[in-house]
């Protein structure tokens, strides 16, 4: 979409990525540490990037990479430095089994303690298919180790579903009694759904926004407990169905959102266009290199000395043909052979002879 495509151009411009970190917002500061260009990832990190940014919350990202599951969750990447920490208060990291306690979380919380550690979950491990093409990851004792320590050492633990966050709720409470037993964690879990811009997300539809189809939104309200009366039945007319016509465009941004997307669109095409000027000079290059090399390849071939001609005998190898084939004998040879008496006619079998007797 739109905005995204901008946001993969804009974060590689100098300008764009050092403002994210220079603003600093009234009530908090929230980073995204890594994100990659996936579905997930879109609605749990790229959208809220986007439409959590306003006066008093401003966002930042770290990096935005390509699709790469397998690498996230087994050599994740970690785009982090002291001064993002200082600035952020709240750091949000993707689903890794990459072990984050030692040396990541320790360094957090040394630079900034009162900074809060985000983890994501997005899928139960615990319970994966034999098909699944990431059970043989998840068999492994040392990688279940490592995530569980990641959620519990973690500020919060971020999941999408009730069910996930209730089945894990249950595990923490059995590992505190065995695996963490007497150990203090930092962990709480919280459901977040997936967040969902139909603005942003619908600038990748070709549509047109004058002739768009309505959606009816129906709003109800509670009816009256207290008996009927003239009063409460006028109250009951009132309550029917408020029905609101609401086009897919009318999605209201705050200014926050307004300016970072106008940011990264400016930023975005900046980018492009020293991107074209840059395969521009590329080419034009080429072609220079390229005329040069032909005009010293004429250059040399006009100063190269040319060679004498020298009188060179050709054989004559044609032989000479006789009923329509080639034969090595000459006309003078050819005249000048007699022919052989076949074995059979000199032993008076076969054919006769010249001057042979008939028979009687």
């Amino acid at each position: 979409m739109k905005d995204v495509l901008s946001l993969t151009k804009a974060i590689t411009e100098v300008e764009y990525y050092s403002d994210m970190f220079e603003k600093w917002g009234e009530d908090k500061n929230i980073l995204f540490v890594s994100p990659q260009l996936s579905g997930r990832h879109l609605y749990k990190t790229i959208l809220p990037f986007f439409c959590l940014s306003s006066q008093d919350v401003r966002t930042a990202i770290t990096s935005l990479k390509r699709y790469d599951y397998k690498k996230q969750l087994l050599d994740f990447q970690i785009d982090l430095n002291d001064d993002m920490v200082d600035w952020a208060d709240i750091i949000v990291f993707p689903f890794t089994t990459q072990p984050l306690v030692e040396e990541i979380y320790t360094r957090i919380r040394e630079i900034k303690p009162e900074a809060k550690i985000f983890f994501s979950v997005d899928f139960n491990f615990y319970e994966l298919s034999k098909n699944h093409p990431l059970h043989e990851i998840f068999s492994d004792e040392n990688i279940i180790n490592d995530v569980e320590s990641n959620m519990y050492f973690a500020d919060m633990v971020l999941v999408t579903n009730l069910q996930l966050l209730n089945y894990i709720v249950e595990k923490v409470q059995k590992l505190q009694e065995t695996k963490f037993k007497n150990v203090d964690g930092y962990m709480s879990i919280c459901g977040l759904p997936l967040f969902i811009d139909s603005k942003i997300i619908l600038k990748n539809v070709d549509y047109d926004t004058q002739n768009t189809q309505n959606v009816t939104v129906v709003v109800k309200k509670q009816e009256p407990v207290a008996a009927p009366t003239n009063e409460t039945k006028n109250a009951n007319q009132s309550t029917n169905p408020i029905t609101k016509e609401i086009k897919p465009s009318e999605v209201v941004h705050s200014e926050g959102v307004k300016s970072l997307i106008e940011k990264t669109e400016m930023a975005g095409e900046k980018v492009k266009v020293k991107e074209l000027q840059k395969k521009e000079q590329i080419a034009k290059q080429k072609d220079e290199n390229f005329k040069k090399h032909q005009e010293q390849k004429i250059k040399k071939h006009k100063e190269k000395p040319k060679a004498k001609a020298k009188n060179i005998k050709v054989k004559n190898d044609k032989k000479p043909i006789k009923n329509g084939k080639h034969t090595s004998a000459t006309a003078k040879e050819r005249t000048s052979r007699k022919p052989k008496p076949s074995a059979k006619s000199a032993t008076g079998k076969g054919k006769r002879g010249i001057g042979a007797k008939k028979r009687s």
